[in-house]
């Protein structure tokens, strides 16, 4: 398994995000897609972009993406998850239902890093600090944060 490569936000990251949404809205057109992760705050984090659609039928959804390039992945607890890889960023599909409670919690904790510096400054200096960690090391800082942070 790879280490983990610590990335700053960057122009084409976010233009990357824009075609991304634009190609998903396109082929599901009542889908709700939101930027959630590190690029959403924007501070530093692995080479991903997080990206929540929100739909009424997520094995429809994945099934549809896969058309376009997307791998679908597991279905975990409702939560639907695909990808594709361009370069060496992966975008990752998270796919829930409307009211899901994961999209509540992708939201607060998106809101509560982009309202608290300090708190962000904190989280993104952990984040550099796990570049060239396993991505096990990885998570298991990232969910002590959050769970000692009472982000989640």
């Amino acid at each position: 398994m790879k280490n983990i490569k610590i990335i700053s936000p960057s122009k084409e990251l976010f233009e990357l995000y824009d075609n991304t949404k634009n190609e998903i809205q396109r082929v599901i057109p009542d889908a709700k897609i939101e930027l959630v992760g590190a690029l959403a705050v924007p501070m530093a984090g692995k080479e991903e972009i997080d990206i929540m659609v929100i739909c009424n039928d997520i094995e429809s959804v994945q099934k549809t993406l896969e058309k376009y390039g997307f791998m679908p992945g597991q279905i975990v607890k409702g939560e639907a998850f695909s990808h594709k890889k361009v370069g060496n960023i992966i975008l990752e599909i998270h796919i829930m239902r409307q009211g899901h409670k994961n999209i509540e919690l992708y939201q607060n904790i998106r809101s509560r890093l982009k309202e608290d510096k300090e708190l962000r400054d904190k989280y993104e200096k952990l984040k550099i600090s796990l570049d060239g960690k396993s991505e096990k090391e990885y998570k298991k800082a990232k969910s002590d944060f959050i769970r000692e942070h009472r982000l989640a």
